[in-house]
């Protein structure tokens, strides 16, 4: 442990509410929230989670979005799917940012480096919509042409009735 960690714990254990003073467990808890890697703690990744969730619309794709830390487009991205295929509540969002943490936090101390998001280039397999592609002026006039004999037929009908 690092006279940072302990910091960190003497500050968080009085927010924690924890009563009257934190079990030996608790306090190991607090201390290794604030990572020996650099890696950010769980409430930064849960306000980035909220920033990029109100702005990612203004960017063009998420490699674009100014992250803090690298790591946090991996976190960030991978929790943004869980949430949306598993519909998760806040509190698991929360514990899905721990164990995200816990495992990048494994990688980097077994030498791993946290890869920098990279623009992913564009799916371009798909041909494009079939909107008016392939209407040409006779075409048109053809379909405007059936289109009135019908509302000639409909206004016939109606006056029948």
């Amino acid at each position: 442990m690092t006279t940072k960690q302990i910091e960190h714990a003497l500050i968080q254990a009085p927010l924690r509410k924890y009563y009257p003073y934190p079990v030996p467990r608790d306090w190991l808890e607090l201390c290794l929230e604030q990572q020996v890697s650099g890696l950010p703690d769980v409430e930064s990744v849960m306000a980035c989670f909220h920033r990029y969730s109100a702005d990612r619309l203004l960017y063009d794709s998420p490699e674009r979005y100014p992250w803090p830390h690298p790591v946090m487009y991996w976190i960030v991205l991978d929790m943004r799917t869980a949430m949306k295929n598993r519909n998760l509540s806040e509190s698991e969002l929360i514990q899905l940012a721990k164990r995200q943490l816990k495992t990048w936090s494994e990688r980097v101390g077994l030498g791993e480096k946290i890869p920098t998001p990279v623009a992913r280039i564009t799916d371009n397999r798909r041909p494009p919509a079939p909107v008016r592609r392939f209407e040409t002026q006779t075409s048109q006039m053809t379909g405007l042409a059936f289109r009135k004999a019908i509302q000639e037929k409909l206004s016939k009908v109606r006056a029948n009735q």
